[in-house]
């Protein structure tokens, strides 16, 4: 900076005081970006953790695991007979294991 200030000083004096204002422009100009670019981050993290919270809020409803919050008539009403015909389907009554089923 000091050096490019010299070479300017050396070449024609009266430059110094407009290469100083072009300096502070430029100063301020890449501040303005910083902020903006700042608030820009905010945003994109903000909309990141608010999908977050949303998926954690499906699959934690008020933090318990939705298969013991929600009840088998909550799917039976938004799947219809769909639901039933999976249970019967892919659920094996004997089992007394964990079982998954595939829903449409």
């Amino acid at each position: 900076d000091q050096l490019f200030r010299s070479a300017v000083q050396a070449v024609d004096p009266t430059l110094s005081q407009p290469l100083q204002k072009t300096l502070d422009r430029s100063e301020e100009g890449f501040k303005l970006f910083l902020e903006r670019y700042s608030k820009a981050l905010t945003r994109r993290d903000d909309v990141l953790s608010q999908r977050v919270q949303r998926l954690r809020n499906f699959l934690l409803p008020e933090g318990q695991p939705q298969e013991r919050f929600f009840g088998w008539v909550t799917f039976l009403a938004r799947f219809g007979e769909e639901f039933l015909s999976a249970l019967s389907e892919q659920l094996t009554l004997t089992d007394t294991e964990i079982q998954e089923i595939s829903l449409p």
